[in-house]
């Protein structure tokens, strides 16, 4: 068995990734909940790193310290040779089993010795072509999505509304973010990682007022401001290569603090937030497309009531003292530690 070492890895690729974000799931939401740190981006950039670490954690394989690799078999190791150790580092966050010398492995190891060899290779044989099928399932997804972005491009006009916000009008002409209006009923949104733009529908153009034309406007600034469409991008495509990996609902979870931290940031263009409340009614009442989620920003109908109740409430200028600053540089540091860290792998 210890010879099928390309197989072994194959199932060590699946098994251990499943653990390592789950793992790195508990990890963040333990050190978000431990420091109460409620600064929206920085809660946002601590939800991405398990999600980072997936395709992370393929390039900290350790091959020469694979116990399998050395003709060790962690099953026949003498009793109190197997160790499971955490360690936490000034750069790193580590859990790793080992047996004799220091030799590492891990659980998909042990799943692997325990079958026969006809066992291990149909199940190499049946994850490579679940694999490879989801894999091309995820990649015309992309491309469908990416042929309707495109497609929207080209019918979408130049909105033509003016802009009494002088601060919001300034920042729209130094970011070169482009505003247009398409016949298509959809909820706005921001798109683009180099042309930058601002999607809305003609029925919703019509409908909002001048105030809350506006505030929507501050918002989707502050999703390109932060790169959010490309940091979803990214999210997607790692998601897509791990796609038996159930993350949905953790990027949901990511999508919901930017919305949050959108909302929050309004204020900076002087926008009122009951003008941004009323704005998210007028266009939740209204049935929109939104299921391409991939490549743009759409905000999502499930945080409606969330959002209208965090933007009601009153407003408080929260000062950066040194405790809170202690807080975001320890959630900083640990949230790095945990994604240089070798979790669950050899």
């Amino acid at each position: 068995m210890i010879d099928n070492l390309c197989f072994i890895f194959i199932i060590n690729v699946f098994i251990n990734s499943v653990l390592v974000f789950l793992t790195s799931v508990v990890f963040v939401e333990l050190i978000l909940f431990i420091t109460q740190v409620h600064h929206r981006r920085l809660r946002a950039f601590c939800r991405c790193v398990p999600l980072l670490k997936l395709p992370l954690s393929l390039l900290f394989y350790n091959f020469s310290n694979w116990a399998l690799a050395r003709g060790i078999n962690p099953l026949l190791c003498g009793k109190g040779t197997r160790t499971l150790y955490a360690t936490l580092s000034p750069w790193s966050a580590n859990i790793q089993m080992t047996v004799c010398e220091g030799q590492t492995f891990s659980v998909a190891d042990l799943f692997a010795l325990n079958i026969s060899c006809n066992w291990l290779y149909g199940c190499v044989f049946t994850i490579f072509m679940v694999f490879l099928l989801g894999f091309l399932f995820k990649i015309g997804l992309f491309t469908r999505e990416w042929q309707w972005l495109k497609s929207l491009q080209m019918k979408s006009l130049p909105c033509r509304r003016m802009m009494t916000n002088t601060h919001l009008a300034e920042a729209v002409r130094k970011s070169r973010i482009k505003i247009c209006v398409v016949s298509e009923n959809l909820s706005p949104f921001a798109a683009g990682f180099l042309s930058r733009r601002i999607v809305l529908s003609q029925k919703h153009h019509q409908k909002l007022s001048q105030d809350e034309y506006e505030a929507v406007i501050a918002h989707e600034i502050e999703h390109l401001r932060w790169f959010d469409p490309f940091i979803k991008f990214c999210c997607h495509c790692i998601c897509s290569l791990f796609w038996w990996i159930p993350t949905q609902w953790w990027l949901r979870r990511i999508q919901q603090e930017w919305e949050f931290s959108c909302d929050e940031s309004c204020q900076r263009a002087s926008v009122d937030p009951k003008s941004l409340a009323s704005a998210i009614v007028k266009v939740g009442k209204q049935p929109c497309f939104t299921e391409r989620t991939n490549i743009v920003c759409f905000a999502r109908k499930y945080m409606i009531k969330k959002r209208i109740a965090l933007l009601l409430q009153p407003i408080t200028k929260k000062k950066l003292n040194w405790f809170s600053i202690t807080k975001i540089c320890s959630v900083s540091i640990l949230t790095m530690e945990l994604l240089l860290g070798k979790i669950w792998i050899f």
